[in-house]
C-alpha cells in the first residue's frame, strides 16, 4: 500500500494560499463590495444569465 498525498496530480503549490492571506482577501472584499460591473466583466463579451436585485445573505454576509 501507498502512503503519502494523493489526488488529481495535476497542478502546483503555487496556487495555495495561506489562511492569512485568504482572511485578508475576504476582509478587503467584505469592505467595499464586489460591483456588478466587476462581476460583468468576469462574464466576458456576453453573459449567458443577468440577475438584477438579487441580495444573498445580510448585514457582514450579504455576498451579493
Amino acid at each position: 500500500m501507498t502512503t503519502g498525498a494523493r489526488g488529481y496530480g495535476e497542478g502546483g503549490v503555487d496556487a495555495i494560499l495561506s489562511a492569512e492571506t485568504v482572511a485578508a482577501e475576504a476582509q478587503s472584499l467584505a469592505a467595499g463590495g464586489i460591483s456588478s460591473e466587476a462581476v460583468l466583466a468576469l462574464a466576458g463579451a456576453e453573459p449567458l444569465l443577468t440577475v438584477k436585485g438579487l441580495h444573498a445573505g445580510y448585514g457582514k454576509m450579504e455576498i451579493l
